[in-house]
């Protein structure tokens, strides 16, 4: 063939022969995603119109598809339909009496306050510092005293008549010897006086720490037991208020609940029974 024979390419005619075999095909694939289908539950079938493109004007295929459910299913959803119905009338007649009942306000003053509950106990640490044993001590000592004094200057003065007679005189080593042993006898009877002091000192401290122990912990425990007491109380009363509260808004709620409970449950119901096949 020569260079100036060649005849150009039909660009518009092969777009228009592709574009009618693509339509084809789009039109089997639809038959065939579209069959007639039947089960224990009903029956699903299509049916073709001729129709008329709105955008185009050209003619068109439309599909309709019609469910049908065995007398049975049929007869379960009617009495399903017939009982969401009856139910969605009581549901409505509630409506005035809901008016009524939620009109008014709720009196929250009417369950009183909220009491709040009792401070903690505050009776504090045992401290204790002793009021009784300096005196006791004191008091010990001087009985001892007032006993000892008399005693020992009598027995001083008898020994040195004693001496005396002996012919002894101050100054002599056997008078001084004997003096001595006189006063350390002294001495130690004084020691002693002080350390009974001492020892009845402690004693009176240990009674006067135990008393003061006990009414300590007396007067802990019965704030601890007026705590309790008073804590039970607030929490008796809070308990009690907020069952008022609550019984009042359950009746407040009460027809509205209903009101609720009985609403039919449209989409469960077309879930059920749509999509028979």
């Amino acid at each position: 063939m020569g260079k100036g024979s060649s005849r150009p390419t039909d660009v518009v005619g092969a777009a228009e022969v592709e574009g009618e075999y693509g339509r084809e095909a789009v039109t089997t694939q639809t038959y065939a995603n579209r069959p007639n289908q039947s089960n224990a539950f009903g029956n699903v079938a299509w049916q073709t119109e001729q129709g008329i493109d709105p955008a185009t004007g050209e003619p068109v295929t439309t599909w309709n598809q019609t469910e049908t459910l065995t007398p049975q299913l049929q007869g379960l959803l009617d009495t399903e339909l017939e009982n969401a119905t009856s139910r969605a009338d009581l549901s409505a007649n509630l409506s005035p009496r809901i008016a009524e009942e939620m009109s008014a306000p709720v009196d929250w003053g009417s369950f009183g306050e909220y009491r709040e509950g009792p401070e903690a106990a505050r009776t504090g640490e045992f401290n204790w510092a002793s009021p009784n044993r300096q005196r006791a001590e004191d008091d010990s000592y001087g009985r001892s005293v007032r006993r000892l004094d008399p005693k020992f200057e009598k027995d001083r003065q008898a020994l040195e008549l004693r001496l005396r007679g002996r012919g002894l005189a101050a100054g002599d080593q056997q008078y001084q010897s004997e003096m001595e042993l006189f006063n350390t006898g002294r001495n130690d009877a004084y020691e002693m006086a002080r350390m009974g002091a001492t020892s009845e000192g402690r004693a009176e401290d240990s009674q006067s720490f135990r008393q003061a122990n006990t009414a300590w912990d007396t007067n802990r425990r019965t704030e601890q037991q007026s705590f309790d007491q008073r804590s039970r109380a607030a929490a008796t009363a809070n308990a009690l208020r907020e069952k008022k509260i609550a019984e009042t808004l359950a009746k407040r709620n009460f027809s509205l609940n209903e009101q609720e409970r009985l609403k039919p449950d449209v989409q469960t119901i077309a879930e059920t029974y749509s999509g028979g096949s």
